[in-house]
């Protein structure tokens, strides 16, 4: 401490003023730095938040116009924090102006019934400081969500791996395929040329709004199962699915167990609006094609080939709105039915609504089509411009079904031409060739007294040269009800050819009726026609309606 000797009031009164001054000076000093620091760092600040403000700015010039998706994007406010990579703690963005009730001050996008393009003026500012820019933008926004439709994506197997050099095992890797197709909204995976092994104890599982598309000369071998349910492909709980091109071959050489009969080339259930197409089906353990499990509605098979398959060709236990069209079933052989076609619900299920058009259904060790509802009901199925041909058991077999429509076909050359069974309603058969069969033509033989055969048309139909396996021996036409334990109403013929114009006859009677009471209303117009048959046209042993008049 400074000390002062021998000094005067007046003298300390002098040096207080000195020290105070002083001191004055020295905190003027000071506070003049600190505000000149204070000046300095505000303008870096500023500097910086200029730059941030500029980046942004760069970011949106480049975007004229934002184009919402339905379904994916639900605000103005969001889509543009994305575009500048910023959050909305970091950045504010302000719906200054709109020119439409389509967006809201908020961003929120109302799509409409139109296509629209709203102006809007946007202010973005930055959190940390009071910096802002505006701009204009103009917003498309569509009539319905703009998504790529299924066939605009597209992937090929060979993409995940899978080799098709009938060695390796691909049916995990198809499989990522189709996952990967699905998981983006459907679309289409392409089979490439090879032979692609397939496990069918794992198979491949189709998913909805896929198509898979083979090359014609891609292959899909079953690798050998032991399992009795096995199948290459499943197409389960799915809608708007598509299988076409190329081949699937079952594993019936390959097959290392011994029971069983459910090895399929394609498994259907539970689905709707499924179309096979240009496909050829061989050598399955069981059916080349099997629709049933829980019901499938809207199934379309077409220019498919089911070739040499051990049950049947194809298969439907439970379905509706089936349509088979220009395809093959042939060959069928080894087990219980071995049909070209069996149309056969099991216990509490139904088919109904199957048309079959222009089809060959040949050479099959059992029916060339069974329609079969001892189970469940089979109801209006129609089977037009087809030929069934040379298979060893019935052109066509019926039992247990009504409403079914037989026009134009040719069913030559099996066991029976058409067998109709107990329990059959309302069947026209209109312009059908019914010839050179081993034995009868056309059998209607009913054994039960509560469910016999009624409301049958035949007309413009020919039946001829039938019985060729033991000539003389079997009719063209024989109704009959066995026993007298069943009945048969109401059948008529019109326009119809019972004839035989072979250079040695086989054909016995041209028609011929049993003798029961229980076989009534059976009528022959006067257009019919009897030629050439052995025994003679008509045997009859009840009365009939004979020469009627159209």
């Amino acid at each position: 401490m400074l000390k002062l000797k021998n000094t005067t009031t007046n003298d300390k009164i002098n040096i207080f003023f000195i020290l105070l001054a002083s001191l004055f000076f020295i905190l003027s000093v000071a506070f003049g730095s600190i505000t000149f620091l204070d000046y300095k760092k505000a303008e870096k600040i500023s500097q910086i938040e200029n730059s941030k403000l500029d980046a942004l700015k760069s970011k949106l010039e480049k975007t004229s116009s934002l184009k919402p998706i339905e379904g994916n994007d639900t605000n103005v406010v969001k889509m543009l924090l994305k575009i500048l990579g910023k959050s909305d703690d970091e950045v504010k963005v302000d719906i200054t102006d709109t020119s439409s009730p389509q967006i809201s001050k908020d961003g929120s996008i109302i799509y409409g019934s139109s296509k629209t393009d709203v102006t809007i003026n946007v202010t973005v500012v930055i959190a940390s400081g009071n910096l802002s820019f505006a701009k204009d933008l103009t917003v498309l926004i569509p009539k319905k969500a703009i998504k790529p439709t299924p066939t605009e994506r597209s992937v090929s197997v060979r993409d995940y791996d899978a080799k098709g050099d009938g060695i390796a095992d691909d049916t995990l890797k198809i499989q990522r395929a189709i996952d990967y197709i699905s998981s983006v909204g459907g679309g289409t995976v392409n089979i490439p040329s090879g032979t692609y092994i397939i496990n069918p104890d794992v198979s491949i599982n189709m998913k909805s709004s896929i198509q898979l598309s083979l090359s014609s000369d891609a292959i899909l071998k079953s690798s050998s199962s032991s399992k009795v349910n096995s199948e290459v492909i499943n197409i389960i709980d799915v809608n708007n699915v598509n299988i076409i091109g190329g081949k699937i071959i079952g594993d019936r050489y390959i097959h290392t167990g011994t029971g069983g009969e459910w090895g399929m080339g394609v498994n259907i259930e539970k689905s709707s609006n499924v179309k096979i197409s240009d496909i050829n089906i061989t050598n399955c353990w069981g059916d080349g094609i099997y629709i049933g499990g829980e019901s499938s509605n809207g199934v379309v098979i077409d220019g498919v080939i089911s070739d040499n398959n051990r049950r049947q060709g194809l298969s439907i236990t439970n379905a509706k709105n089936v349509t088979i069209t220009s395809s093959e079933f042939k060959n069928t052989n080894g087990t219980l039915p071995q049909a070209g076609i069996d149309l056969e619900p099991n216990p509490g299920q139904t088919v109904e609504d199957i048309k079959i058009d222009n089809i060959k259904s040949i050479g099959n060790k059992g029916s060339g089509v069974d329609i079969l509802g001892m189970n469940g009901p089979v109801r209006r199925v129609k089977i037009s411009n087809s030929v069934l041909q040379d298979n060893a058991g019935i052109g066509v077999m019926m039992s247990s079904a009504n409403d079914i429509a037989l026009t134009n076909d040719v069913i030559r050359n099996s066991t029976f031409g058409i067998e109709v069974k107990n329990d059959v309603y309302n069947v026209v058969a209109s312009g059908l060739d019914i010839s050179y069969n081993q034995s009868r033509g056309v059998s209607l033989v009913s054994n039960n007294q509560k469910v016999g055969i009624e409301n049958i048309l035949f007309k413009d139909t020919t039946v001829a040269n039938n019985s060729q396996r033991s000539p003389g021996k079997a009719d063209g036409v024989r109704i009959d009800a066995y026993d007298s334990t069943g009945y048969i109403k109401n059948v008529k013929f019109m326009n119809t050819k019972f004839i035989d114009n072979q250079k040695s006859h086989t054909q016995s009677f041209g028609l011929t009726v049993g003798n029961s009471k229980l076989i009534s209303d059976i009528t022959l117009y006067a257009d019919c026609v009897f030629s050439g048959n052995i025994s003679g046209g008509l045997h009859s042993a009840v009365p009939i309606s004979q020469n009627v008049p159209r």
